[in-house]
């Protein structure tokens, strides 16, 4: 953009203030005159005020920004010159998939389509299954085929020792995952 069309946007911005400071100025007048009944001068005065103020205020609030003028010219950036336009990457949502390592239970990478509403279990209440469900944890299945060595795991990211076996999730969850 050049500096002259930056002015001129400037100068159509700083019109239109002063314009609207002008209504402004009137309006008050008039309802000085109307409404509240003073004499035609004294409200003259006041709306005279309102639009000396308003056109100074107006323009330093709504003519700042990109319509305003940069101090110093921007120089373009190395990009901004290539020929060819930068696309960006499309990627493709990740699609849920179970994961299983040694130690660890099965966890999904992504919440799946059918979640189950794990605040079933007794013991487990919003908070905790929010926990789950950021473990990778959503279905009854996972829970009802862990194993020591998985709820060992789950227990110590939950920081709830002893919390699975002693409400036995995986009992219930083996109930709630038959239906």
């Amino acid at each position: 953009m050049s500096t002259e069309n930056d002015t001129s946007m400037l100068n159509t911005c700083n019109a239109v203030c002063w314009i609207l400071a002008f209504a402004a100025g009137l309006f008050i007048a008039s309802v000085c005159v109307y409404w509240v009944g003073l004499h035609g001068l004294v409200s003259a005065v006041i709306g005279l005020v309102a639009l000396l103020g308003a056109g100074y205020l107006f323009p330093q609030v709504f003519c700042t920004g990109s319509d305003a003028v940069p101090a110093e010219p921007v120089a373009p950036t190395p990009a901004a010159t290539s020929a060819a336009p930068v696309m960006p990457e499309v990627v493709a949502e990740p699609v849920p998939e179970v994961t299983k390592s040694v130690g660890k239970p099965k966890l999904y990478g992504a919440a799946p389509d059918n979640v189950d509403d794990l605040k079933v279990i007794s013991g487990v209440g919003p908070a905790l299954e929010k926990k789950l469900n950021d473990l990778g944890v959503y279905r009854f299945e996972q829970i009802a085929s862990w194993k020591k060595a998985d709820i060992e795991w789950v227990d110590d990211q939950l920081k709830f020792k002893g919390r699975i076996e002693r409400d036995d999730w995986v009992k219930q969850a083996k109930t709630l995952a038959k239906g």
